[in-house]
């Protein structure tokens, strides 16, 4: 054994070098670890610190459920409500004009003030030549006043008396400041409303255009005139 041990003392000395290098290697923690686990894990004394795991969130509690999800949309605005309390108020003539008439007949006269006298059966009936075309009507006002509606009673007393005189189909209206409107009326007897813009005036002249043609006579004739204004 002696012999044995001396004739191979060189290689006692690599294996006590070896277990010697191989005890210095299990002191190695990596190497100790992964002999005694599993080769491809990572021993925890390399796993990242605790303090750098994040820690948890907590959730967003949620909305109660009377409170919406987003903002309610305002309520449409609406726009308060504008009474008119403006009334429309008559105003009267102080005089009246014409630029012809019809001469008095055995029953009525038809100047033209009968026009203005609030009673549709007595009416002003032009007296010139033809069909009536370019005579005039017109009301004269002691101060100036503001006209924004005029009332029209066409023609004639009513019925087959009606048809038998020319009534009006086109007429000028013409102010004191020279602002005129042509308005066109219907062949009826009942009070026709023509609105205007407001208009300061002294004078208010109807001016026939154009007319109906009657069944027996020539003469144009209106029943009523009158104006209005808002206060």
């Amino acid at each position: 054994m002696r012999r044995w041990i001396e004739s191979n003392v060189h290689i006692l000395a690599l294996v006590v070098a070896l277990v010697g290098a191989g005890a210095t290697l299990l002191t190695v923690p990596e190497v100790r670890w992964r002999l005694l686990h599993d080769l491809k894990a990572k021993p925890e004394y390399l796993q990242p610190p605790i303090s750098d795991v994040p820690t948890s969130v907590s959730p967003q509690p949620a909305p109660p459920p009377d409170v919406p999800s987003k903002p309610a949309a305002a309520p449409p605005q609406v726009p308060p409500v504008v009474t008119n309390t403006a009334t429309w108020t008559e105003v009267r003539p102080s005089d009246v004009l014409a630029s012809s008439v019809l001469p008095t007949s055995r029953v009525t006269s038809y100047g033209p003030e009968m026009a203005f006298d609030g009673r549709q059966a007595t009416v002003w009936v032009e007296g010139a030549d033809g069909d009536g075309s370019g005579e005039w009507l017109a009301a004269e006002f002691p101060y100036a006043v503001v006209i924004e509606k005029i009332g029209i009673v066409n023609g004639y007393g009513r019925e087959s008396r009606y048809l038998e005189n020319e009534r009006v189909r086109d007429a000028l209206v013409t102010f004191s400041d020279g602002t005129q409107h042509e308005i066109h009326l219907a062949d009826s007897n009942e009070i026709q409303y023509f609105a205007l813009p407001p208009t300061r005036t002294t004078t208010v002249r109807l001016t026939i255009l154009s007319v109906y043609p009657g069944t027996r006579w020539t003469d144009a004739a209106v029943g009523e005139i009158r104006f209005w204004t808002r206060q």
